[in-house]
């Protein structure tokens, strides 16, 4: 089954961009949310953490 998929890809030209493309679009997304949550206000993140308790 992994072998279609592997011939499959063989044939499409610049394939070797999709990998770079996925990790660049990862990076940047962990990234992210690493700012969104050492910025966040901490209030905000005490009141959300007892959410699960109330």
């Amino acid at each position: 089954m992994f072998s279609f998929f592997r011939n499959y890809a063989a044939t499409i030209d610049s394939v070797d961009v999709f990998p770079k493309v996925a990790l660049f679009i990862f990076v940047f997304v962990f990234a992210a949310m690493i700012l969104i949550a050492l910025k966040a206000d901490k209030k905000y993140i005490e009141e959300i953490e007892q959410l699960p308790l109330q």
